[in-house]
């Protein structure tokens, strides 16, 4: 007979294949880590969508009131010393650091949290997820370009390396780079090209042709 409340698995975290990590500071002094995959269970593909249902779930069960900071890692190839700081929170802020400066939408989702905690207003943080999208309609706002979303060439490969490889084949995301790159290259020709020479040879050709008229003119006027 099967219980009519069954037991939720515990969570077990799988620290080997978890694409984030989390490391929560306990006001009583403890601290420990987190993983965003549990051994045995499939981790979700959107990247993105992961890690603001890990920070909403932690926040939910009321960390950020136990913790005086948490920090927020992606997963390097090896040992922890290689991950990377992605996200500071602490009580009244939080610092995004690498690839995640770059994603408005979590940094969106991080600023409703803490209007939220200001304001007073909700303790569901998984309200203030930002809507999820069809897979077409993210892939439209993914590959959205424009001179005031990546200023620089720089801007436009570290969104390329930190964010899309991550989400979509490398051949697709290399030859969208090489597409936009064009508006970089073309800027900096333009910047560079030297500056146009006068046609020196058409200058000596109106001239000649001055003096030729010229001298016409002088002669018919002697004769007169």
């Amino acid at each position: 007979m099967t219980p009519s409340n069954p037991t939720k698995p515990k969570f077990i975290g799988d620290p080997l294949n978890a694409t984030y990590r989390w490391e929560l500071y306990l006001t009583n002094g403890k601290i420990f880590d987190g993983y965003s995959k549990a051994k045995g269970m499939d981790e979700k593909k959107d990247k993105q969508a992961l890690l603001q249902d890990c920070i909403a779930r932690l926040l939910n069960n009321g960390y950020l009131d136990k913790c005086y900071q948490m920090f927020f890692y992606e997963r390097g190839d090896s040992h922890r010393s290689q991950d990377q700081l992605i996200l500071e929170m602490y009580p009244h802020g939080c610092k995004p650091h690498a690839s995640l400066e770059l994603d408005l939408s979590t940094c969106n989702f991080l600023d409703r949290i803490y209007d939220a905690r200001r304001t007073g207003q909700g303790k569901n943080f998984k309200e203030l997820l930002p809507p999820r999208v069809s897979n077409r309609e993210q892939e439209k706002i993914d590959f959205a370009y424009s001179k005031a979303r990546f200023p620089t060439q720089g801007d436009l490969h570290t969104y390329c390396v930190n964010v899309m490889l991550k989400k979509y084949a490398r051949p697709r995301v290399e030859a969208w780079y090489e597409a936009c790159k064009i508006n970089y290259t073309q800027a900096l020709t333009s910047a560079t090209a030297p500056a146009p020479q006068p046609d020196v040879y058409n200058q000596q050709a109106a001239a000649a042709a001055q003096r030729t008229i010229q001298g016409l003119h002088n002669k018919y006027s002697s004769n007169r």
